[in-house]
């Protein structure tokens, strides 16, 4: 992870991972089936919560469609790891830098 806490992919439109700040690419999988990929190239944006294969923990995913002269389009990935809340169960980003991710995210809903 990055110092801020916050990990970072770009994904090429055919899910090709170009760049990520926190494992190597050259052995990454497709990423084309990711659900917040495919909302992301579908509509500009997603999020997924689950498990990371590559760093082996639970993440909230935010992704965004980088429409910038780029075509064709690459999708910027961020994630934040996850806590469970004790009792509640309910998953709630672990630090203030992973919070400020999902707030962003719940600004633009």
């Amino acid at each position: 992870m990055a110092a801020s806490g916050v990990r970072v992919t770009v994904i090429t439109a055919d899910g090709h991972v170009l760049a990520d700040s926190q494992s190597e690419t050259r052995t990454m999988e497709s990423h084309a089936d990711r659900p917040e990929v495919r909302a992301a190239m579908a509509t500009g944006e997603g999020q997924a919560k689950r498990r990371s294969v590559s760093v082996g923990r639970d993440l909230l995913y935010y992704a965004i469609r980088s429409d910038a002269a780029v075509r064709p389009p690459l999708v910027l990935r961020f994630a934040a790891p996850l806590t469970v809340h004790e009792t509640h169960g309910t998953p709630h980003a672990g630090t203030a830098n992973q919070q400020a991710v999902e707030d962003q995210y719940c600004e633009r809903h």
